[in-house]
């Protein structure tokens, strides 16, 4: 017989079968290790851009994912708005984790809206109430009100004010009659543009324009009195100090020149005429009159030769060119010396004083040199006589 052996059964223990691993580089997680595993896996997407971003995650070179390949949740890519495209989350952050930036993106969405939409509301009040403002702060203060308007004071300002409006009536009504003043004072002041005025005071520059002109208008025929010729009997009753020493008692006025620029006209003889070989430049020139006290008497109505009275004196720089009728009217006899020197400097400084309103520092443009109808002064005549009408009101150039 032949031997007999026991036959042992060996019962192969199986190794417990695990999920799928992350193909993400360095990365050992795996699902299915326990029960209470938060680790998924998740099948790379079909949609091309979302599956390129999870691709990128995984961080291999020259990698494509294959059937079976899964990434795990702590790679895998979330898509997110569609204007910002895919972002990919970060290995250390957990489900729980991009849950809760999600819902902080949101809330700081929310607050920023609502922080734009205040700021707008705020920025829309600020606009509302400048002017307002701007008004009070120039109105406020005579320091204020003599920068913005060449204006002394405040008491002048109104009183100037309340003089034109009691003899003629605005006709715009879009801003108050103190705002209209204000903006032919700033225009003829500061030397602003049309568009400048339009901002500060929310209107159109048409209406800007309107405004301006109308007031300059009645400014020029209801001012003209502040410029005056005055009598020989006024000028020898305030004569200053200043003239008597030198010995020029019987000067009666002291002229000089002076031009403003104009943008070149398109006519070819306009711009014949008004071309400086002196400035280099179209301008247009005009003759400055000033009493020995220093206020400016320019009029438009009369010639020097129908002011002047036997024996007045007419002082002028040594290159003026006097007339001939003038001449012949005097009997004028020239005469330098450094006395005449010391006394004819005023009427420079007239000038200086009168161009401290800036827009007869600018190029004006040819609107406002030519007139606006054949039945009114050129618009640079009605400036020229506001303006010296204006400087008048300080105090004299010239101490008594």
């Amino acid at each position: 017989m032949a031997p007999t052996t026991n036959a042992v059964k060996v019962k192969v223990m199986s190794r417990p079968k695990l999920g799928s691993a992350c193909c993400a580089v360095r990365c050992n997680l795996t699902s299915g290790t326990n029960a209470l595993s938060k680790i998924k896996m998740f099948r790379f997407p079909k949609d091309q851009t979302r599956r390129q971003a999870w691709i990128t995650a995984v961080q291999r070179e020259a990698w494509l994912p294959g059937k079976n390949s899964r990434i795990c949740n702590t790679h895998f890519v979330t898509q997110a708005d569609p204007e910002e495209g895919c972002t990919a989350v970060g290995t250390d952050l957990s489900m729980a984790d991009i849950d809760q930036l999600q819902n902080e993106n949101i809330e700081l969405k929310r607050k920023m809206a609502s922080l734009a939409k205040n700021l707008e509301s705020q920025e829309k009040q600020l606009q509302d109430h400048m002017f307002v403002s701007l008004s009070d702060f120039i109105l406020n203060d005579d320091k204020h009100t003599h920068f913005y308007t060449g204006l002394p004071s405040i008491s002048v300002f109104f009183t100037l004010l309340t003089y034109l409006t009691s003899i003629w009536n605005a006709s715009s009504t879009i801003l108050t009659l103190p705002e209209q003043f204000l903006v032919v004072l700033m225009k003829l002041c500061l030397g602003l543009t049309h568009q400048d005025l339009a901002f500060c005071f929310k209107m159109s520059c048409g209406t800007v324009s309107n405004i301006f002109h109308e007031w300059l208008d009645v400014m020029a025929k209801e001012l003209q009195c502040l410029v005056r010729w005055p009598s020989r009997k006024e000028i020898r009753r305030n004569l200053p100090t200043l003239f008597k020493t030198t010995g020029f008692q019987k000067v009666r006025c002291i002229i000089d020149c002076t031009e403003v620029f104009t943008e070149r006209p398109t006519s070819l003889q306009a711009q014949a005429i008004t071309y400086s070989h002196y400035k280099s430049h179209n301008t247009v020139k005009f003759l400055v009159f000033i009493s020995p006290t220093g206020r400016q008497s320019y009029n438009k109505k009369f010639l020097l030769i129908d002011l002047l009275e036997q024996g007045d004196h007419v002082m002028a720089d040594r290159s003026f060119n006097f007339p001939e009728y003038l001449k012949l009217l005097t009997g004028l006899e020239v005469t330098h010396s450094r006395k005449m020197s010391r006394v004819r400097i005023h009427v420079e400084r007239a000038i200086g004083k009168l161009k401290s309103f800036r827009i007869l520092r600018n190029t004006l443009p040819v609107s406002m040199v030519k007139r606006r109808n054949d039945n009114s002064l050129w618009t640079i005549d009605k400036i020229l006589i506001v303006c010296a009408a204006l400087s008048n009101l300080g105090k004299p150039l010239v101490p008594k």
